[in-house]
């Protein structure tokens, strides 16, 4: 089973601000993007204005999936045009939209070798440590521990011993929510802090990516044949974040 994790930004349009364009510019590359990597679990982050443009069917056929949902988060601190989706071939069971504090999340109840599996489509607050904190106690809460669980996200947090020096990105991105939900028994796919933010199509991403935003978090009865963030110089067009997929056994 692969899961990928992808914060595609502004749903694929050039900008947040009325974009012009009907449908995202960068549709076409995040189509052939999601077709190479053949996810059989997909959760996309910061997906803008894909609530009033694409409907259920839409998104079906354009990514191929049976199962496919995409919602505001209904954040006030950021435009409600902003959201998260899933998309999957899994069976499904039950999709759940709960409130996680100020933001809107999917759990996805499905299965995996014969055994239950809860998937977490989450995208944790950029501005706040404290906000991710109440977020990741509210995710938490909907954890069956019958279960095992997955949660692909982007979390806006990086691990405590990786900080960076600045002074203002430390205490913008203490590690904290990460922190707690390593507490909770979920562990990384990724061992390592390859960074997966940001690309060349930001203006940050002039020297390379610089921190590690994104993950694909696990616990349970699950094994981790592979997981890597994907990085090449396509990928450095389709968004500001690489994506990061994992495979379990």
């Amino acid at each position: 089973m692969k899961v990928l994790s992808y914060n595609i930004r502004a749903g694929g349009f050039s900008t947040y601000k009325n974009p012009r364009e009907k449908i995202p510019e960068r549709l076409p590359l995040l189509q052939e993007t999601l077709k190479n990597i053949n996810a059989d679990f997909v959760a996309l982050h910061d997906t803008f204005r894909w609530e009033k443009t694409f409907s259920e069917k839409d998104l079906q056929e354009l990514f191929g999936y049976k199962h496919v949902l995409n919602i505001s988060m209904e954040d006030d601190r950021v435009t409600h045009d902003v959201g998260i989706a899933m998309l999957t071939n899994l069976p499904v069971k039950n999709i759940t939209v709960f409130r996680a504090f100020d933001r809107n999340y999917i759990k996805t109840e499905t299965e995996f070798n014969d055994k239950p599996l809860d998937v977490f489509a989450v995208y944790l607050d950029d501005a706040s440590e404290q906000k991710k904190v109440e977020e990741v106690k509210a995710v938490l809460s909907q954890v069956d521990l019958a279960n095992s669980s997955v949660i692909a996200g982007d979390l806006n947090s990086l691990k405590l011993e990786k900080l960076p020096f600045n002074r203002a990105l430390r205490s913008l991105l203490r590690g904290e929510a990460l922190a707690m939900l390593q507490e909770a028994g979920f562990k990384d796919t990724i061992t390592s802090c390859r960074p997966s933010f940001p690309t060349k199509i930001s203006s940050l991403g002039l020297f390379g990516p610089l921190v590690r935003l994104d993950y694909v978090l696990y616990k349970g009865d699950l094994v981790v044949r592979e997981a890597k963030i994907l990085r090449d110089d396509y990928l450095n067009k389709v968004s500001d974040h690489f994506p990061v997929v994992a495979e379990f056994a």
